[in-house]
C-alpha cells in the first residue's frame, strides 16, 4: 500500500512543529495558584474545619472522626444533612448504622 505519510514524515512533524502551533514552555510565567484556606467556622452549631478556595468547600467535623459533612460548589450545597441529626453527636453503634 503506498501511503504519502511514511513513518520519516512522521517524525519530522513531531520534531520541527507546524508554524502556529503552541508547544509547552517549561520556563514560561505560569500564573499563580487560588490561594487554599484552611478557617475553623461554625457550621450548624458546631465548630468545623473548612478547606475552601474560590471554586468549592470542604466542610469536616474533627470531634465526628474527621467526616466530610458538606461539599459546597458555587454556594450550593451537595450533600443532604438530616435536620432530625444536624449538629449532634452520633456515637457508633452495633446496632444501627448512622450515615
Amino acid at each position: 500500500m503506498n501511503n504519502p505519510m511514511t513513518h520519516s514524515t512522521v517524525g519530522t512533524l513531531l520534531i520541527f512543529p507546524l508554524p502556529g502551533v503552541l508547544l509547552f514552555d517549561a520556563h514560561a510565567q505560569q500564573p499563580p495558584a487560588p490561594p487554599c484556606k484552611v478557617e475553623t467556622i461554625n457550621y450548624k452549631g458546631r465548630q468545623v474545619q473548612q478547606v475552601s478556595n474560590p471554586w468549592v468547600k470542604l466542610i469536616f467535623v474533627p470531634q465526628n472522626g474527621g467526616r466530610l459533612m458538606q461539599v459546597v460548589f458555587d454556594d450550593h450545597p451537595f450533600l443532604l444533612v438530616s435536620p432530625a441529626y444536624a449538629g449532634k453527636y452520633v456515637s457508633s453503634s452495633h446496632n444501627e448504622w448512622f450515615n
